[in-house]
């Protein structure tokens, strides 16, 4: 009785722990959820490959997010995208401040490319959604 007890509170505890925070993309061995996606529908549509940032001009953070389309059609995307500190407090104001547009082909790849604007920029985030 205690067993079926403990494993109760277990699955409890676990359903209250699963509805708060962002839901992240599935990815390939990466430490840091760099990628969120704004319904758990996505997670079955789409892969996304590790990002590769890099350091272009002055410094600024370039980073490529792959994208996989897993489904049989065209999906498409709207994305958006922000730059953070070591902290993981935003550093700067996109330019683009809105959701951009991707469609990415059956059982395609997709690469989205975005650059900060100052070498302030240490991380990043990128949401994905179904577009509208």
């Amino acid at each position: 009785m205690k067993k079926l007890l403990a494993m109760g509170l277990v699955a409890l505890g676990l359903l209250a722990a699963g509805c708060e925070g962002p839901i992240p993309a599935y990815q390939d061995q990466n430490e840091t959820v760099q990628v969120h996606l704004t319904g758990y529908g996505l997670q079955d549509q789409i892969r996304v490959t590790p990002p590769k940032p890099e350091r272009v001009g002055a410094g600024q953070l370039k980073v490529t997010v792959q994208l996989y389309n897993r489904t049989g059609s065209d999906l498409s995307l709207d994305y958006k995208y922000f730059f953070t500190d070591k902290n993981g407090v935003q550093v700067e104001t996109p330019i683009s401040t809105g959701w951009e547009f991707v469609k990415i082909p059956p059982r395609g790849y997709q690469a989205i490319t975005f650059t900060s604007l100052s070498a302030a920029a240490e991380d990043f985030r990128v949401e994905l959604r179904p577009a509208r």
